[in-house]
């Protein structure tokens, strides 16, 4: 994978009780960060005197990948619930960002509006049901890793041979042009000309 473009935002939507975990899970994900394919944003990050509500708001409106951090205490949270998941699978359906849930500790997801996602780690097994924990981190990082791959892949732009810079891609039956999935091809250089790369 090679970056062409600014990290992608991640949300990290988590309970307060699994801040250890979820620290853990950040160290996994230094790999992408140091590579500047994402950058992070959680509760902590917000200054003091900002308004909670608010700021947070603005971080998920602005973020391209949400993580929720799923435990028992996670759905217990009203806030972790009601607020950030919610508005995070609303951002979901409007295509504007992607939803990964993640199994911290077991908890029974059906019923809830997540129970149709696909989970990490693999076969909906939490994170503290492997013997070997650093396994279970690899193992998401790997798939946020396969996540932000997809999103780069949709997102790249392919210029039109005028160089007016819209992408070609096909209009739906309301006309309205949607995304170019360029299928692994990335660009480098600008509608003047650039080298091509090819990567499967």
């Amino acid at each position: 994978m090679q970056n062409v473009q600014e990290p992608l935002k991640v949300f990290i939507s988590y309970s307060h009780k699994d801040k250890q975990m979820k620290e853990k899970l950040m160290a996994h994900m230094n790999s992408l960060i140091r590579q500047k394919y994402i950058s992070l944003w959680f509760d902590n990050m917000i200054l003091p005197g900002k308004e909670i509500d608010k700021e947070v708001l603005i971080a998920l409106e602005s973020s391209q990948i949400v993580l929720l951090l799923l435990s028992c205490d996670y759905l217990a949270s009203d806030y972790c619930y009601q607020i950030e998941m919610e508005k995070a699978l609303i951002l979901c359906k409007e295509e504007k960002l992607e939803v990964v849930p993640i199994l911290l500790r077991p908890v029974d997801l059906i019923g809830t509006p997540i129970d149709h996602l696909m989970t990490l780690p693999e076969d909906r097994k939490a994170v503290t049901l492997f013997k070997n924990e650093d396994k279970a981190y690899k193992n998401i990082a790997e798939g946020i890793r396969r996540v932000v791959e997809s999103w780069y892949r949709r997102s790249i732009p392919i210029l039109n041979g005028d160089g007016t810079g819209q992408p070609i891609g096909n209009k739906d039956k309301s006309g309205i042009r949607q995304p170019y999935n360029n299928y692994g091809i990335q660009i480098n250089g600008n509608v003047h000309g650039g080298n091509f790369e090819i990567k499967n």
